[in-house]
């Protein structure tokens, strides 16, 4: 039941991606400045969301965790609020900005920034830090865990990249089988659409932010005894009564 709360989550990541790359497609054939920057708008949007959506699923795990109801309405309202949305809004800029000039600098550099700052959502959402210092935080979870967290993001994103592209081709080859003329206008553009990818990505996207909860939550217990009692303080709920045993 909470896996079908994070799929509703991700729709509206899935269903922005979807829109940016339907402007993309349509810009190969009809070059305009302002579709070129509608489309560039939501080339940002998709990326910023990222970040939001990661949020939202952190808070919706975390009442998951603690037993409290999921809800997509208030999971979303506390990542798009007031100054946690501005932060978020913010770290993401200094990620992307970092990553890029990483990547143009041999692409290594890159690779390393993006998996250590691959917690900053979690440090602003939960643990209430500024912009800066959450990089600085998510750089000191993945201290002395580098690896561990660049291998479960190479399986994980390989196990989803498998599953989203197979299920696309499974849905274009059973088109076939039922006699889809893929060579009409419609059949050509189904193609380029591949309307497979975004409902390969629609399940397996939340698994893919799973991944990264789930690591945060790791190297937390590893590092500092991090409990139920303490998520359950920083999603700002009271510490449940001890229970007194006669």
């Amino acid at each position: 039941m909470h896996f079908g709360k994070l799929i509703l989550i991700n729709l509206i990541y899935v269903v922005l991606l979807m829109l940016s790359n339907l402007f993309a497609l349509y810009m190969r054939t009809e070059i305009e400045l302002t579709l070129m920057c509608i489309s560039l708008l939501f080339t940002y949007a998709v990326y910023f969301l990222i970040f939001f959506v990661l949020g939202a699923m952190m808070v919706a795990t975390s009442n998951g965790v603690l037993g409290r109801p999921v809800s997509v309405k208030n999971a979303l309202q506390r990542v798009f609020a007031g100054r946690i949305g501005w932060k978020i809004f913010l770290g993401g800029l200094l990620v992307g900005l970092g990553v890029v000039c990483g990547l143009i600098l041999f692409i290594i550099p890159g690779i390393y920034l993006i998996i250590r700052w691959s917690f900053v959502t979690q440090a602003i959402v939960l643990e209430k830090e500024g912009v800066r210092d959450s990089l600085k935080r998510s750089g000191d979870l993945v201290r002395g865990n580098f690896w561990l967290v660049f291998f479960a993001y190479i399986i994980s994103f390989a196990i989803s990249l498998i599953a989203t592209y197979g299920l696309n081709y499974l849905i274009i080859i059973s088109l076939g089988i039922i006699g889809f003329n893929f060579y009409s206008a419609a059949g050509a553009f189904l193609i380029k659409l591949t309307p497979g990818v975004y409902i390969g990505s629609l399940v397996t996207g939340p698994f893919l932010f799973l991944t990264n909860v789930v690591l945060y939550y790791s190297l937390r217990a590893r590092k500092e005894n991090y409990n139920e009692e303490l998520l359950a303080v920083e999603m700002g709920y009271e510490p449940l009564p001890e229970t007194i045993t006669v």
